[in-house]
């Protein structure tokens, strides 16, 4: 599936997982980036960046985008709203690797890859309305790649891997 808008061909959406919004990304290491969110066929807003490498999007439009800046260990996660208004932004000196966002934008998950600073091998958990962490520790996996839900009433990540589900709570206790 694809979407043409102002010149780019956007392909693969992510889709929230009410079925409402599709987020489309573009990146290139050479010419940087964009994003589109579209409902129903309308675009909603469409962003440039540097580097989109990781997207998720909530039922309400709110997405998440996990890019890497200039340097191979330098990363920034965004979070915006259906209308495109930044709502969150934090700076990491470790590549983002992975990134989701509640079904209800309430909370925000994102995980760093090994570099030589105090971000790296991060799970990082965020109150996206407050823009306060909730919890940052030291990667139990790697969830490189990895499907992950936010359950906001349980305060648990729930990772689908391809032959196991690992649940563990905003804090990092594993759930049996």
């Amino acid at each position: 599936m694809f979407f043409k808008f102002n010149g780019i061909l956007y392909m693969n959406p992510f889709v929230s997982r009410c079925g409402r919004y599709k987020l489309y990304k573009k990146n290139s290491s050479l010419t940087g980036g964009s994003i589109l969110l579209t409902m129903a066929g309308k675009v909603l807003f469409q962003k440039e960046m540097q580097r989109p490498t990781y997207v998720d999007v909530a039922c309400n439009g709110t997405v998440i985008v996990g890019g890497i800046l200039g340097s191979e260990t330098e990363s920034i996660v965004s979070v915006f709203d259906q209308d495109g208004t930044k709502l969150f932004e934090k700076y990491l000196t470790a590549n983002v690797c992975s990134c989701a966002i509640s079904d209800n934008s309430k909370v925000i998950y994102f995980e760093t890859l090994k570099s030589k600073t105090d971000h790296s091998c991060q799970f990082f958990i965020y109150d996206t309305r407050a823009g306060k962490e909730i919890a940052r520790y030291d990667s139990p996996f790697c969830a490189f790649g990895v499907k992950l839900y936010i359950d906001t009433d349980k305060q648990q990540l729930v990772f689908n891997f391809k032959e196991d589900t690992k649940t563990i709570d905003f804090f990092g206790k594993l759930i049996l």
